[in-house]
């Protein structure tokens, strides 16, 4: 990208190489560090000497917003660093040698004392944010969170809902388990010389109050029409608060689930990560406990299946062996498809469930875009099997072992020897190119991230010719073009 329109007259990068690119920023990454801290420097100074009330600003804050020019976070951030650097003035070597950032250094400071310093600077050199909230809480430990579940309010209304009735209340909550006949809990401490009493007593009470009833009843009220019942209420999905403590190997778990639906779903949150994960347990433990499947088999009584046993005889083995051969058959079309079939045993006993072999369907990208291969054609005796044709649909397995030998990690190792670090939108990539003859073989395939992946098609095909077609849809036509661009 040429970036001369967006650049001053006189400014334009062009004419840099992409080594002395790299170098100038890196440079002028070294000189920011010690611009911050040379800045902080003078702000604690400054606050020290107190002249930013000679220019009509109340306080340190005030003076960087409406002398400095800077927003309110930036003053506020600033501030709050310079006072941390007017504490531990070891902090400024930190900052200027780029060893500890901004965001870093005002996450630690509430927890920095004289006789930790050395340490936790040492501990937080170079680390990232995440990293560094993690150090923070090995300084100062958060009590485990209680596990509950607390019932929230009801969600937005999409509609303006109805007008609720008691009903409608009534009904959302749990069934009442009824009482046996007579059975009052009021009486369940009473003796049965004043349940007697109270069963006298209140029968009386019973009738004086039946008369009562049955004269008002006679009264205006009764000649009013009986009021119609309102519709129910349309009650949005309950909503609850789940809270409790995780441990490390949680966290890593839920980060894995991050990347593995990077591609499907990009915006998965914590819930509906959990909600997939549970469904798929219950499933499980179903399935275990209970035997319950979508596939049910027929049940076949004893008489029938003894009837057909007499009467298949000697022509059982020939059965039996069609039947393999027709599971067989059907185990491959499903392995082609990524789908499941009943008896495709094999795949569930390593763990492979349709969603997870969707998910490894997503191991596809500008170089590997799913292509399905046809059913496997019928085998005859009389004339030749045609020759199978060359499509893009690498076998489940196939995948699996190129994720579990590359770690769930891209491959792209610059000059220096660094790998890339990216584990979210992993791509399968040809390291001789499928366009130009490659193979799918387990040599032949490796994990890419997205922007390795583009870069090296744009190493082998050339930027603009990458840049015209990587938006188009149809990835099909797009390789072909790339094939005939090669035997050309």
């Amino acid at each position: 990208m040429n970036t001369a329109p967006y650049l001053a007259s006189g400014h334009s990068l062009a004419h840099l190489s992409d080594a002395e690119l790299l170098a100038a920023t890196r440079q002028l990454v070294g000189r920011t560090n010690q611009l911050l801290a040379a800045l902080l420097a003078h702000l604690v100074e400054v606050e020290a000497r107190g002249i930013h009330r000679s220019r009509a600003c109340s306080s340190l804050y005030t003076y960087c917003i409406y002398e400095l020019r800077w927003s309110e976070d930036e003053a506020y951030r600033r501030v709050a660093a310079s006072r941390l650097v007017r504490r531990f003035p070891a902090l400024l070597d930190a900052v200027a040698w780029g060893e500890l950032h901004l965001t870093g250094l005002l996450m630690l400071g509430p927890h920095l004392t004289e006789d930790n310093l050395l340490e936790v600077l040492g501990r937080a050199k170079h680390r990232t944010k995440k990293e560094i909230a993690r150090l923070v809480r090995v300084l100062d430990p958060l009590p485990d969170v209680p596990a509950r579940i607390e019932p929230l309010g009801p969600a937005p209304a999409r509609v303006v809902p109805e007008a609720g009735t008691w009903a409608a209340w009534v009904g959302s909550m749990v069934p009442v388990r009824d009482l046996a006949p007579g059975d009052r809990p009021r009486d369940w401490m009473a003796s049965s010389e004043d349940l007697a009493a109270n069963d006298a007593g209140g029968s009386e009470k019973a009738k004086v109050a039946g008369v009562a009833l049955g004269a008002g009843a006679q009264g205006p009220a009764a000649a009013q029409p009986a009021p119609t019942q309102p519709a129910p209420a349309r009650l949005e999905p309950q909503r609850y608060r789940v809270e409790f403590t995780a441990t490390e190997e949680y966290v890593k778990l839920v980060e894995a689930a991050k990347a593995l639906l990077a591609r499907s779903s990009p915006r998965a949150g914590l819930e509906e990560i959990h909600l997939r994960a549970l469904r798929a347990l219950v499933t499980e433990l179903n399935r275990q406990k209970h035997a319950v499947t979508s596939r049910p088999r027929k049940s076949v009584s004893r008489d029938s299946a003894s009837h057909d046993t007499a009467s298949r005889g000697s022509a059982n083995h020939d059965s039996v062996s069609h039947d393999s051969v027709s599971h067989d058959s059907a185990n491959h079309d499903a392995a082609s498809r990524g789908s499941a079939v009943p008896g495709a045993a094999s795949e569930s006993a390593q763990g492979t469930t349709p969603e997870s072999e969707a998910e490894l369907d997503g191991l596809q990208g500008l170089d590997g875009i799913q292509e399905l291969d046809g059913p496997p054609e019928p085998t005859g005796a009389s004339e030749p099997k045609p020759p199978r044709q060359r499509g893009r649909y690498v076998p489940a397995a196939l995948r699996r072992t190129v994720f579990e030998r590359d770690a769930g990690r891209c491959t792209y190792i610059a000059a220096a020897g660094e790998r890339c670090r990216e584990t979210h939108g992993l791509e399968l990539h040809h390291v001789h190119a499928y366009a130009q003859g490659g193979e799918h073989s387990e040599d032949n395939l490796t994990l890419r991230c997205r922007a390795h992946n583009l870069l090296a098609a744009e190493e082998e095909l050339g930027r603009d010719f990458v840049e015209q077609r990587r938006d188009s849809l149809a990835h099909e036509p797009f390789a072909m073009q790339v094939l005939r661009q090669s035997e050309a």
